[in-house]
Formats: C-alpha cells, sequence, structure tokens
C-alpha cells in the first residue's frame, strides 16, 4: 500500500487517517508480528501438556486476543485501502499509467480471499474431511 500510495496519489496526499504512507508497511507488518506472536503465546499456553484448568482457559483466551488483534488490523488495512481508493477519486498524479487500478483490484479481491478463509475457519469447515 506504500508503494501504491506513493505512485499515484500527489504529493500533497502524504497521509491517510493521519498516518504517513509512507510508514504503511512497517506499521503492518509490525502489527503482524505482535498479533502472530500473541496467538503463538496462546496456543503454547494452552497446548502444554503440563497446564490444566483454568491455565488453557487463559491461554485460550490470548489465542483469541491474538486473532483480534489481527482482525483488528486488518480492518485498519481495508479502511486505508477504501480511503485510498476515495482518494483517487479526487486526484491521481499525471505520470502515472493505468496498472494501478489492477493493483487495487488485486488488492480488493485478496482481501475478499481473506475475509472468506475467516469466515470458512470461524465456522469450522474443513476441506480435509470433505475430499
Amino acid at each position: 500500500m506504500s508503494r501504491l500510495c506513493a505512485a499515484v496519489l500527489p504529493i500533497k496526499h502524504v497521509k491517510i487517517y493521519d498516518v504517513p504512507t509512507a510508514k504503511l508497511t512497517r506499521i503492518f507488518v509490525i502489527c503482524d508480528i505482535i498479533s502472530f506472536l500473541i496467538q503463538v503465546s496462546g496456543s503454547v499456553i494452552a497446548s502444554s501438556g503440563n497446564w490444566k484448568g483454568k491455565t488453557v482457559d487463559i491461554g485460550t483466551d490470548v489465542l483469541i486476543v491474538g486473532l483480534a488483534t489481527q482482525l483488528l488490523t486488518f480492518a485498519f488495512f481495508v479502511a486505508i485501502i477504501v480511503k485510498f481508493h476515495a482518494l483517487t477519486r479526487v486526484a491521481v498524479r499525471e505520470d502515472v499509467s493505468d496498472g494501478w487500478r489492477q493493483m487495487l483490484f488485486a488488492v480488493y479481491i485478496s482481501s475478499v480471499l481473506i475475509i472468506v478463509g475467516i469466515l470458512i475457519n470461524r465456522n469450522g469447515v474443513d476441506f480435509a474431511d470433505s475430499a
């Protein structure tokens, strides 16, 4: 998103929702790493053979917090995409080819597929059993 913003938006649009577009990649990677580490720590606590009772519940709760963190990060990412798209309707750099529209379309499709994957996983659909 950072590169897409820099390539497409005019210089005056260096921020989206007060977040510098140059820092979007760093922000999303850091948030993903944090949510992954939270999920891993929750999984380790919940699945450890030495823990019983409340500790398993604590591990599950930590895992859910990690998943919620990832979901919030993704929601913010989608909000950035939508705001970027809205800004492109107002102004686009003159020296940009139309290839960025295909990239934006690919980002939208990827986002929808991620949401579908989350919903399928949340509902417990297991494709290995259906084969």
